[in-house]
């Protein structure tokens, strides 16, 4: 079952290298959990339910980091002196 969660991680792994905006990194580290916890777990719904759950610990512990972090700057262009003349 580790095999499916290694697929799995580097399915969202090669998702979020091409995307910009840290989208699928937590579930990324919540297929690694899982994929290291299936060495321990049989159950599929097991495995499954930690998955979940630490995609979402790891969203709610690091989303916010991430914002306040982020450099939200807006690079003013030419076109932008054009807006609202006639």
């Amino acid at each position: 079952m580790s095999i499916f969660w290694f697929s799995i991680f580097v399915i969202l792994l090669v998702i979020e290298l091409s995307t910009a905006n840290l989208i699928t990194i937590w579930f990324a580290i919540g297929a690694v959990i899982s994929m290291i916890s299936s060495a321990f777990i049989d159950g599929f719904l097991i495995e499954f339910a930690i998955f979940v759950a630490s995609s979402f610990i790891m969203l709610c512990v690091t989303r916010p980091l991430v914002k306040k972090f982020k450099i939200n700057e807006v690079q003013p262009t030419n076109s932008e002196r054009v807006i609202g003349k006639k």
